[in-house]
Formats: C-alpha cells, structure tokens, sequence
C-alpha cells in the first residue's frame, strides 16, 4: 500500500468486470503472482483477488494487530492507574466497610 492507505497497483491488474466472467480461470492462475482488482466501467475498483495464503497472512497480521492495540491500551490504562496513585480495595474491604461478610453474599 502507499502512503496515505492508497492502493497501488499497475494496469495490467485492473480488469473489467465483463473480462472476468470470460477469464476467470486464468485470473486465478495470475492472483499467484499479484493481486487482480476488477474495475466497473467508469474505471472504479469494484473488487480485489488475491491468492488464499496471502488472504490468510493478512488476516494473521489483523489478528495480531488487534492484540497489539489491546495490550497497548491496557499497558496505557495500567500506567494511568499507576500514576494516578488511586488507593485500591479488595473485595474483602468493601464488604466490611458495608458490613458484610463473603457468607452473605456467596448465599
């Protein structure tokens, strides 16, 4: 991808969508290679193939991108937390503190 999340790509992998029906087959011999992107008339993309196993690292790289967020966002929240200097309390605190004890509320 280029900067700014824009596609690249060259002519020869724009394809009209009429071509396609009549090519199919050779289409997917060529998404080995390189992505191919069917065009409408007006030239706009309407559709991308790519071969499976580069379908499936994108999607591993997703997945673990996701993880990444999320670590990077509870680390963040962590942090926070840690610096806000906030005093805790355990489960067993806030029942004496209302006077309750882990019997009362188990039933």
């Amino acid at each position: 991808m280029a900067p700014g999340g824009r596609l690249m790509f060259t002519r020869g992998q724009l394809i009209p969508s009429s071509g396609f029906a009549k090519k199919s087959g050779s289409f997917l011999q060529e998404v080995k290679d390189h992505p191919v992107f069917i065009t409408y008339r007006s030239g706009d993309i309407k559709a991308a193939f790519i071969d499976i196993d580069e379908y499936q690292r994108l999607k591993s790289s997703e997945e673990e991108l996701t993880e990444l967020h999320l670590i990077a966002e509870a680390s963040d929240r962590l942090l926070r937390f840690i610096k806000s200097k906030q005093r805790t309390y355990s489960f067993d605190d806030i029942l004496a503190e209302e006077g309750l004890t882990r019997d009362e509320v188990e039933d």
